[in-house]
């Protein structure tokens, strides 16, 4: 990919059981990486920031909390958290 890819977190919604879903929603608007990412997991030197780290889960009332992880740059990566 270009150097300037942006990649977002984005989330699929199904009520009927899996059978169909809604079109990719972002979770936020700001990237969660800019720029390639390395799928070679161990053998990768760069550009592995983002790890597997995506992770969502459904509160009693049925609204996603969803964690992701979010590269400042290859410099230092966060942790983030949306609420549906």
């Amino acid at each position: 990919m270009p150097s300037g890819t942006q990649w977002f977190e984005t989330y699929l919604e199904s009520s009927d059981g899996g059978t169909t879903f809604t079109t990719p929603a972002s979770v936020s608007s700001t990237p969660a990486k800019t720029g390639p990412i390395c799928t070679e997991g161990t053998n990768c030197t760069a550009n592995r920031e983002l790890g597997d780290f995506q992770s969502l889960t459904l509160d009693n009332l049925g609204n996603a909390n969803l964690t992701w992880v979010h590269s400042n740059n290859g410099a230092s990566t966060e942790v983030l958290f949306a609420h549906q």
